[in-house]
């Protein structure tokens, strides 16, 4: 009787050991995260012109193709991921491949369905699980002040697109205690209210001397125009956004 017990404890062991359960790795969480790019469809980035994403904790994706910044929005839901769709500024960039990876990465981070990986290396991969992008964690981003630093504009956003600043004509603009100041063809001032994320621009005054050109005659009005409508502000790092609703505004950096 004791062996037969014995056997039979022996065997469920054995079955046991044998129908134990492998741990799953863990689901990478992307919200909130930047990354650096450093290949696509397994070819490696060109050297200095290295995209980067970074998924917003406010479910609004950005970053760099390499040549124009992009921004868009996302979902995710435990590995699940979709991006999409994305607005671009659409500036021209001379050096050889970088036009070409600049497609290849927007194709590939817009058909990502899921990610794989941890807090350092991540992966986006396909409906059928082949690898679209390899990432890698992004440093964190420099202490920029809010106030007191001179931003530049790198972009207006409006209705899903992003138009390029004029070249030769630079839109700066400084935030300070209680008013804004800066350029856009002609210099401008005016009031601004910031608490938290919220911020009231204007009224704002500039000078009246005629552009030299059209296009940054609409550009200054444009930029002054959306800075005086815009009720919301959102800095990553050095970039900066005033926004009137989700992806409109002008994007400036330091």
């Amino acid at each position: 009787m004791k062996r037969l017990v014995l056997a039979v404890l022996a065997m469920a062991g054995l079955l046991a050991a044998c129908t134990s359960v492998v741990p799953a790795s863990p689901t990478p969480t992307i919200k909130g995260t930047s990354w650096l790019v450093t290949s696509i469809k397994g070819t490696p980035v060109i050297a200095g012109t290295q995209p980067t994403v970074t998924f917003g904790g406010d479910l609004t994706v950005s970053g760099s193709t390499g040549c124009n910044r992009f921004t868009g929005g996302y979902t995710t839901s435990a590995a699940a991921v979709a991006v999409g769709p994305l607005a671009m500024t659409m500036m021209a960039c001379p050096e050889p491949g970088v036009m070409e990876q600049e497609t290849a990465f927007t194709q590939a981070l817009s058909a990502a369905r899921s990610a794989r990986g941890d807090d350092l290396q991540l992966e986006l991969v396909d409906q059928s699980g082949a690898v679209l992008l390899a990432l890698t964690a992004a440093p964190p981003a420099p202490e920029v002040p809010l106030l007191g630093t001179t931003w530049t504009l790198s972009g207006i956003v409006a209705n899903e697109a992003v138009s390029s600043p004029v070249a030769g004509f630079p839109v700066t603009l400084v935030l300070a205690d209680g008013t804004v100041t800066g350029k856009a063809c002609n210099s401008f001032r005016g009031q601004a209210t910031i608490t938290g994320s919220t911020i009231k621009i204007g009224p704002l005054m500039s000078t009246k001397m005629a552009c030299a050109d059209a296009a940054a005659t609409a550009q200054e009005t444009t930029v002054l125009q959306t800075l005086e409508a815009a009720t919301t502000v959102t800095q990553d790092g050095a970039m900066l956004t005033p926004d009137r609703r989700r992806r409109q505004g002008p994007a400036v950096h330091r």
